[in-house]
Parts: C-alpha cells; structure tokens; sequence
C-alpha cells in the first residue's frame, strides 16, 4: 500500500510532463491545463503551472480522499487514482477546469460514453468489492476468515471477476 495517489504535484508526488510541453497529474490522467512551453515563452515558471486551479482541486480531492485524513477516516488506499477508481470525479474535474487531452486518442477517448460508464460501472463494483477488506484489515486491523479471501492467481494479483458491458 502507498500513499495514495501522488499525481498533481501532491506532496511527495510529481507533475508529468509529456514531450511536447503538455503538463498532467501523471501519464495516466492524460489531461492537461497547461503547456510547459507556453508557460515559460510567457515568463511564467513551475509555480505558475503547479497553481492551476485542475491541479489545485486533484490535490484538494487527494488530501479530502485520504492524505489529510487519519484513522478511520482515511479513503480506501486500495483504490487511490481518481481517473481510474473515482471515474466520475476526474471526469466532473476535467469538464469543470477544461482540461484538454493530450492527444487524439485521449480525445476519441473523451467522447466514449460507453467506456465511462463501463469505468463508473467498474469503480461502483471495485468499490463493493474492496472497500470492506479496506475496513477490516487496514481499518480494524482484524484477520479474515479463509471464506472471505479473496482468490488469488499464481503470481499472486487477486482474480477478481468484475464485469462491464
């Protein structure tokens, strides 16, 4: 288990910036505010890139998620990335900041309402799933029975049979 999600320029987290000056919480949140390149043709610099306002409200959902908290109040770390475990949220952060993506795939991406939901669908389903070992074994620090386990592969990654259509 980390620390939870470190994109966005969190504490002891980084900003990714892609090739072509575009600047995003991390490779796999693949939207960005802001070009690297503009920022500095401009005179600005990184604090100017770490201050916009996108990056601002990851980090304001990361530390309201879990970071800031403590105890039983924590955010399930087992599911810490908002693009891809808190769908909904990124999209709503992404739509809200205008955020662009960095490419066109990530634009054909942006437009495929049936993957969203496919991703909502899985993050409600993950949830369902993984929220109470998350309460029980990092939370109470309790054991768990065989019955509850879940099944793991041979290399070790949990089997899990979660479904989207």
């Amino acid at each position: 288990i980390g620390s939870g999600c470190i994109a966005a320029g969190r504490p002891d987290g980084y900003l990714y910036i892609d090739w072509n000056g575009w600047v995003m919480p991390c490779p796999y949140y693949q939207f960005s505010p802001i070009n690297i390149f503009d920022v500095y043709k401009n005179g600005g610099n990184l604090n100017d890139v770490y201050d916009q306002p996108f990056f601002e409200a990851i980090r304001r959902w990361q530390d309201d998620y879990a970071y800031a908290r403590v105890g039983d109040e924590t955010g399930n770390w087992l599911r810490p990335c908002p693009i891809r475990d808190h769908h909904r949220i990124a999209m709503e952060e992404i739509e809200e900041y205008k955020a662009k993506p960095e490419d066109k795939e990530t634009d054909k991406w942006l437009h495929d309402e049936k993957l969203h939901q496919g991703l909502i669908d899985f993050d409600d389903q993950l949830s369902k799933l993984m929220d109470p070992y998350w309460d029980k074994i990092y939370l109470k620090e309790e054991e768990i029975d065989d019955n509850e386990k879940l099944p793991f592969t041979s290399s070790g990654i949990p089997k899990l049979e979660l479904r989207f259509d």
